[in-house]
């Protein structure tokens, strides 16, 4: 089938003026990349294919410029604004980490009096602050020297020393180093061997606090100490001082216990 000539003219007419109008936006399209603008995303086929190579033929990439900062500078080029403006020089190619210094042991006083100085008057302070009380309502520093020898030692079912220990283990410890009383070892023999005080509001130093976690029967032991705070071996964290009134212990609270005492800890019980 022949295709009349006046068709051929206008098919002819049509595609002229598309290619016209498509090369003219093309070319705005590689103006607006000279200038740095993005081409319109219909065109950008097109103008990759036609535009592009010959632009980055036209354009040779050129490198960083490094700069040199002035001598006085250098030195403080990597302090901040900060050490910029001070006086002092920084040695960046001597100056070394701090390292962590390491803890200092723990020291027996020399003598009674050595208790109500220093580091240990500190103490007192420390866990006066701990438990909300003033400074000199924590007056039994043997027993807080105990606690502070042992705080953070992390707990271990049926552990007896500061590589583990279990909540009976500590209370049981704890009696006998500053009440100089044993006591059984389970949490359980000691609430029933103990005269039970319900309210914890009635409880004294050194009093027994028991809990029952599993809500069945007796199966947590810590030691109280003042404003409803106690020290137990923690399954979480250790040897740690804990408060009734925390919603979970609150809960779980199954009374406090008496335990009759021997003579508390001396001068020479202490240093030894």
């Amino acid at each position: 089938m022949r295709v009349p000539a006046h068709i051929h003219i206008a098919l002819g007419r049509v595609v002229a003026t598309t290619l016209l109008c498509c090369a003219a936006a093309l070319q705005v399209s590689a103006q607006q990349a000279t200038a740095g603008d993005t081409p319109d995303k219909k065109l950008q086929p097109l103008y990759r294919l036609l535009y592009l190579p010959k632009l980055y033929s036209a354009k040779p990439v050129t490198g960083i410029k490094i700069v040199t900062p002035p001598a006085d500078l250098a030195a403080d080029s990597l302090g901040g604004a900060d050490d910029l403006a001070s006086d002092e020089t920084a040695d960046i190619t001597t100056k070394q980490p701090t390292a962590l210094a390491e803890p200092a042991p723990v020291k027996k006083p020399a003598s009674k009096d050595a208790l109500f100085e220093g580091e240990t008057d500190q103490l007192a302070k420390r866990y006066a602050y701990m438990m909300d009380v003033p400074s000199d309502e924590v007056t039994n520093l043997y027993l807080y020297k105990f606690i502070d020898q042992w705080y953070g030692v992390k707990y271990k079912y049926g552990g007896n020393d500061d590589k583990g220990i279990d909540c009976s283990a500590f209370s049981q410890k704890l009696y006998s180093s500053i009440y100089s009383t044993p006591i059984d070892r389970t949490s359980r023999q000691q609430h029933r061997n103990a005269e039970k005080v319900k309210n914890y509001e009635e409880a004294e130093e050194g009093d027994l606090v028991f809990f029952r976690i599993h809500r069945v029967r007796v199966s947590h032991v810590g030691v109280y100490l003042a404003n409803g705070y106690f020290v137990h071996a923690s399954r979480s964290r250790g040897v740690m001082i804990s408060s009734l009134n925390e919603k979970y212990w609150n809960r779980r609270f199954a009374g406090c216990g008496k335990v009759e005492r021997g003579e508390a800890a001396t001068e020479s019980d202490f240093m030894q």
